[in-house]
């Protein structure tokens, strides 16, 4: 999360966020199990 306190839209824009943390997330799966 810290792109996003970084640039200061944690709560100024929800969507970006959710988009944020689904490449998150998807980065960790393929670093994981690939």
């Amino acid at each position: 999360m810290l792109w996003i306190f970084k640039n200061g839209k944690l709560f100024e824009d929800k969507n970006l966020f959710i988009n944020n943390l689904d490449i998150a997330v998807l980065l960790l799966y393929m670093h994981l199990f690939v």
